[in-house]
């Protein structure tokens, strides 16, 4: 098994997200980046696309050159790769006024529309529609988000949701706010 190091930060990298032929990253010094698998080389990087730090990159669905990134600045903002000079869309509301917004923020496609994320201090999960820009659902989970998955079991009636919260150390599995 061939393992190769990429040098992708100084700082510390808080995610990856795989595409076909590329991973992203997200780190500590607000970057964003692209980088080709057949190569290692980097492909793209966006600079201090967060104030306070980077969080999470993900993929859109069956646009590879669409990614969703979110920030400790409380934003999600979706990118098109082809053109950086600033987000297709930016994305806020979810977290509540004066949160100390140190929590991390991992957005979730839903589809290749439609995406969910948990915002700090309001114990719910909010689902946005890239296209209109507007929040469409909202769900409330009790504590506030870490982490959260789109569960699709084979044989399940519909699609769920898998999320961990700060206080529970649990995961648990709830309704898609855009399917209930």
């Amino acid at each position: 098994v061939e393992t190769r190091r990429v040098d992708v930060s100084e700082d510390d990298v808080k995610d990856v997200a795989l595409s076909n032929d590329a991973f992203a990253t997200a780190s500590d010094d607000g970057a964003v980046a692209g980088w080709d698998l057949r190569t290692f080389s980097r492909a793209w990087r966006v600079e201090r696309c967060h104030a306070d730090g980077a969080q999470s990159a993900r993929y859109r669905p069956g646009r590879d050159e669409h990614v969703l990134t979110a920030g400790r600045d409380a934003v999600v903002k979706l990118w098109d790769l082809r053109s950086l000079a600033a987000p297709l869309a930016t994305f806020s509301g979810h977290h509540a006024a004066g949160a100390r917004r140190r929590a991390l923020m991992h957005p979730c496609w839903l589809d290749a529309s439609t995406f969910a994320v948990g915002g700090e201090g309001t114990a719910r999960l909010a689902v946005y529609d890239v296209a209109s820009g507007r929040q469409t659902a909202s769900l409330q989970i009790g504590s506030d988000c870490t982490a959260l998955a789109d569960v699709r079991a084979s044989g399940a009636a519909a699609a769920r949701l898998a999320v961990a919260t700060e206080a529970s150390g649990e995961v648990t599995l709830h309704e898609r706010p855009d399917q209930a």
